[in-house]
């Protein structure tokens, strides 16, 4: 028991501070313009008999539903998902967000603690863990919008924690997670089946649900591949990751100096010798598509890597990681409002992969590689040109494909998105994403609280 009490601690700060920054009510009133409620939708349209892949009647099948207006032609996750969530869609969507919540947070809190289990931090380690699983600004974003981080942070955790002991299991707990989010395990899946032979199982897996889907409904795959796709990635990009990193640099070459990007990162990964941690936090930095709720998943590699630095040193690394994600990110997030854009909070995991580079290669001798990771991402995190904070990242979203409300002003008249909010306008607690529909301005939550509010992104997200 004495064991549980750290994490347990940490887990009550974390809750505390939901709770103090009001986000259970407002979350409550803001559920039908939340992520979950795009993730609703879909199962929720099959079990009425409507089609939520026809882009002529989607968005009157969401009106109907009374929920937000999505930004996509058709149903924002792929047919699979939307055929596997068929139970959540079974329930209305105030239950559905209960279900949602509590699954979440169950996962997410057993798969760090089986993660502390088989990893040793210290106490105090686990003390930090626990409340920056809860109270980081990727965590409050993620509980304010209903998205899948605490599911995938939990499914990480465990996946990594039964390597050794249950490495079938840790597989098939990754698997199921890449048809999710595809983008965020492109690297990790593959370091954690480890073995040729069950990495090619667990894609055979994949290809094997993905096309009896395909098969099944074939017109379901081709429309969420010609609407969806195309709208998840702006020109240029404006994700957190080294994808939304290039787009600042070479907005017209932003792909092909991603690629590059990631090619130098992943030698110094292997040059460090960071191994799963490093791999694992490459896996969210180098996603072509993410947002910064996504950087939750960030904690697993922070703790794997404090567990294989020296006991003096444990404690330092995970004090330097939750810092990181609790201390630093809610700035680099209102840093993103006024500039209209994510990708300077690529800051995160570009700190989260120097802190896991720089703890291997020390712990190896190879201070040069060390030293190289960190000038690395001091440079990548400064050297972004400033964008003129013209536009607000409700307005940014709009002119990259996300739909409007109807308005009754002329068409040649300026009107507002469907999240704007007339100047003053303001609610407990603001919901500011790229893509969402807030129901603030960008100015009531440019300033705020530290940390300041979560940043909801894109409401229907794309795998």
């Amino acid at each position: 028991m004495r064991r549980e009490a750290p994490f347990a601690l940490g887990l009550i700060l974390g809750a505390l501070v939901l709770a103090g920054m009001g986000m259970v009510g407002s979350r409550a009133a803001l559920l039908p313009q939340s992520d979950l409620a795009g993730i609703w939708a879909g199962p929720r349209a099959i079990l009425t008999g409507a089609d939520p892949y026809d882009p002529l009647t989607w968005r009157s099948t969401t009106e109907r539903l009374g929920i937000q207006r999505p930004d996509t032609r058709v149903y924002g996750y792929p047919p699979h998902l939307a055929l596997a969530l068929l139970p959540l869609g079974s329930l209305d969507l105030e239950a559905a967000a209960v279900f949602w919540t509590l699954s979440g947070l169950v996962l997410a809190a057993a798969g760090v603690r089986q993660l502390l289990r088989a990893f040793d931090i210290g106490p105090f380690g686990e003390l930090l863990t626990g409340t920056a699983l809860l109270a980081s600004q990727p965590a409050l974003t993620a509980f304010m919008v209903s998205q899948w981080s605490f599911h995938l942070t939990g499914a990480l955790a465990l996946a990594v924690a039964w390597l050794r002991r249950h490495p079938r299991a840790a597989v098939s707990i990754a698997t199921a997670a890449t048809l999710v989010k595809p983008q965020l395990w492109l690297f990790a899946l593959p370091r954690i089946a480890r073995r040729r032979r069950a990495f090619g199982a667990a894609v055979l897996v994949i290809v094997a649900v993905i096309g009896l889907v395909a098969v099944l409904r074939p017109g379901w795959v081709a429309a969420w591949l010609a609407y969806v796709v195309p709208a998840r990635v702006p020109d240029p990009p404006m994700s957190p990751t080294l994808l939304g990193l290039a787009g600042e640099f070479a907005p017209h070459a932003a792909m092909p100096v991603a690629i590059a990007m990631t090619a130098i990162a992943t030698w110094l990964v292997v040059a460090s010798g960071a191994g799963l941690p490093g791999w694992l936090t490459l896996s969210v930095l180098a996603a072509p598509y993410a947002w910064s709720y996504d950087h939750l998943l960030l904690l697993v590699p922070v703790v794997v890597a404090a567990a294989a630095a020296l006991p003096p040193w444990r404690t330092r690394v995970v004090a330097v990681g939750v810092a990181v994600l609790v201390g630093i990110a809610p700035f680099t997030y209102a840093l993103a409002i006024t500039r209209g854009r994510e990708s300077a909070s690529v800051a995160i995991p570009l700190a989260i992969f120097a802190l896991v580079l720089a703890s291997a290669a020390f712990i190896r001798g190879r201070v040069g590689a060390a030293a190289l990771a960190f000038t690395i991402a001091a440079v990548a995190c400064t050297g972004a040109p400033p964008v003129t904070p013209s536009a607000s990242m409700t307005e940014v979203a709009a002119r990259s494909s996300a739909p409007t409300a109807p308005v009754t002003t002329p068409p040649a008249a300026p009107t507002p998105t469907a999240g704007s909010a007339t100047p003053g306008a303001a609610t407990p607690t603001p919901d500011p994403s790229p893509t969402a529909r807030p129901t603030t301005t960008p100015a009531t939550v440019a300033a705020p609280a530290s940390p300041p509010p979560p940043t909801p992104s894109p409401p229907l997200d794309a795998g």
